[in-house]
């Protein structure tokens, strides 16, 4: 089943112990307005509709298309927020990620950060003083087999990170690759955590990982 088939299928009843269903709702209709100004987009140019990734790739370093571009890096990026979280029936019970993450995948980790504990420890405390919209990703550069920490701010994506966006480079593509990421706008934890509680966001979504789906993404990083 893909990402946004998944998650539409979870918003009856929520993420247990992570977002409720009246906040999986709140993301939607964002989701569905961003959809709508795309969908208007690709009537005017005569453009068969393509997935966020494809609008991304012929937008960027396209001053005329920064609308454009903005909205296909958010549903972008929300579909790689939801895809490493876990079905709904299961989110009330914390990731055992000694055991799901694969050897490999935790020995980079280790290499990186020390643990893996050491690098939810990170993941909460950036998360948590990041100061405005953003989204914040675990990324990795293939050569090194290193693992980092990457702020994307705004509509800014780390699919397109090196590229700055629509300022410059008319193209995507690094030496990092995005193995998973945390939506830090406010639309995403607001509804059920307020404006003092972001550090509690993130600390359930951290137990709310699907491991396995972080793996496949690791793995596909270093074919």
């Amino acid at each position: 089943m893909k990402v946004y088939q998944r998650f539409k299928s979870a918003i009856p009843l929520g993420y247990k112990n992570f977002l409720s269903s009246r906040a999986l709702r709140v993301i939607d209709d964002y989701h569905v307005h961003l959809r709508g100004i795309l969908d208007r987009y690709c009537d005017e140019n005569n453009l068969e509709l393509r997935n966020p990734l494809f609008l991304m790739q012929n937008t960027v370093g396209d001053a005329s298309k920064s609308k454009i571009f903005s909205c296909a890096s958010q549903m972008y990026n929300n579909r790689r927020f939801f895809a490493t979280i876990k079905a709904p029936e299961v989110t009330g019970t914390p990731s055992n990620y000694a055991s799901e993450a694969s050897p490999a995948l935790q020995e980079d980790i280790n290499y990186s950060f020390g643990s893996i504990d050491m690098l939810r420890d990170q993941f909460l405390r950036a998360g948590t003083a990041v100061f405005g919209d953003a989204w914040l990703w675990l990324v990795y550069e293939q050569r090194t087999h290193f693992f980092s920490l990457l702020f994307s701010y705004n509509t800014s994506s780390a699919v397109s990170w090196g590229a700055n966006d629509w300022f410059s480079q008319p193209k995507l593509g690094t030496s990092i690759t995005p193995i998973m990421c945390v939506n830090l706008w406010q639309y995403a934890y607001l509804t059920d955590y307020g404006l003092t509680k972001k550090h509690e966001y993130l600390r359930r979504w951290w137990d709310a990982i699907d491991w396995k789906e972080v793996n496949a993404f690791f793995q596909e990083a270093n074919q």
